[in-house]
């Protein structure tokens, strides 16, 4: 069947997210490895649980960076209470001066910076693996979590736009708002698990009308990218420079911290 006519709508939350996907579930008839689930039921069930088997992938990731990060912390000077060492200041002492007997030390500590900008395609081509989108979800999820070690606050939206018979489809979901609590296992389950993409995406687009045919996967355009400080396109659509987020993780999220000026 394919895509029938355009679509172009913004969903401004998860939550309204999977309400839409409810009310027209798309059932898989590939297998639960390549969906990344068994059921849509199960999809959903994630989705509003979280990813948490990704917190281990994360954190290996983030410790092969975290040399490269660590130095871009910033550093304020922070009391540290000197009864036993150091000379104490007389004059202040004897005035009754609370902090006579205190000395500053360089501390690391994260302050408030802008925030972080990302669009993210939260997709991949049906040839494409569940392993290799497991391991991307992993390394962008890491980028998300050294944004925050660096002291940024991140606000994430995903699309995922197709294109069939002249016609195309695309979602843009407000994923995460800046300052909105931030839950690194639902944020790593929507950046790019299998079963979020071929059960939650695919039932929006069945809600739009699309059928069964799904589209074929075009890049991000220029216009929809316009305000975002990254764009992280899907593996194929990937810049000529950018490392795979796939096969060299670490070396992805040290691109992209450079993209956004953060290292």
């Amino acid at each position: 069947m394919g895509l029938k006519h355009n679509v172009n709508r913004t969903v401004p939350s998860l939550g309204q997210f999977i309400a839409d996907a409810d009310e027209r579930p798309y059932n898989q008839n590939s297998s639960a490895h390549w969906a990344g689930a068994e059921s849509y039921d199960v999809a959903r069930q994630m989705c509003l649980d979280g990813w948490s088997g990704v917190r281990d992938k994360v954190h290996d990731i983030v410790r092969r960076v975290i040399g490269d990060i660590t130095p871009h912390l910033e550093q304020s000077p922070s009391p540290v209470p000197s009864m036993f060492g150091g000379a104490v200041n007389v004059p202040l002492f004897l005035a009754g001066v609370p902090n006579s007997m205190m000395r500053f030390v360089q501390d690391e500590k994260l302050v408030a910076k802008p925030v972080v900008k990302m669009l993210v395609d939260a997709g991949a081509n049906g040839s494409t693996s569940s392993d290799s989108m497991l391991r991307r979800a992993s390394a962008l999820a890491a980028f998300v979590e050294a944004v925050h070690m660096l002291g940024n606050t991140v606000s994430i939206d995903l699309t995922s736009p197709v294109r069939e018979n002249g016609f195309q489809h695309n979602i843009l979901l407000q994923l995460h708002h800046a300052g909105s609590h931030f839950d690194l296992d639902a944020l790593s389950f929507c950046l790019g698990h299998p079963a979020f993409h071929r059960y939650m995406w695919f039932s929006n687009r069945y809600l739009d009308g699309v059928g069964q045919g799904m589209g074929r996967s075009v890049n991000i355009g220029k216009k929809l990218a316009e305000g975002y400080d990254i764009v992280v396109r899907r593996e194929e659509h990937r810049e000529r420079e950018e490392p795979s987020s796939v096969y060299d993780p670490s070396a992805w999220v040290m691109w992209a911290l450079k993209q956004v000026e953060l290292i």
